[in-house]
């Protein structure tokens, strides 16, 4: 998914060779180079420059440019802990129940 405006309704800005340069554009997608691949689910930040060759796996948030052959992905950390809660059967039909009750 590409975005083209930001939420702040500002113009886009562009940083191209580490100068930031403001495009008087509302909206601005992306600048996506020659075969460039891009995953499932990936979104691209308005403005952002990607060069050509690059790799960005599924589910990356791009908010900063990509230089030429640049292989990209997000990695994420699984947490597992000790479960606290308790699922109780029939708990939100009981619920539903006492708010009819109230209401009547």
């Amino acid at each position: 998914m590409l975005t083209s405006l930001r939420l702040d309704n500002l113009a886009v800005p562009v940083n191209y060779r580490n100068n930031k340069t403001d495009t008087g554009l509302l909206k601005l997608g992306s600048l996506i180079g020659n075969n460039t691949q891009i995953g499932a689910n990936v979104v691209i930040q308005p403005g952002i420059l990607v060069g050509t060759d690059c790799f960005i796996s599924p589910g990356v948030l791009l908010e900063k440019n990509l230089p030429d052959k640049t292989f990209c992905r997000f990695k994420q950390q699984l947490e597992t802990k000790e479960n606290l809660t308790t699922y109780t059967p029939n708990i939100h039909l009981q619920l539903k129940q006492k708010l009819i009750e109230t209401s009547l």
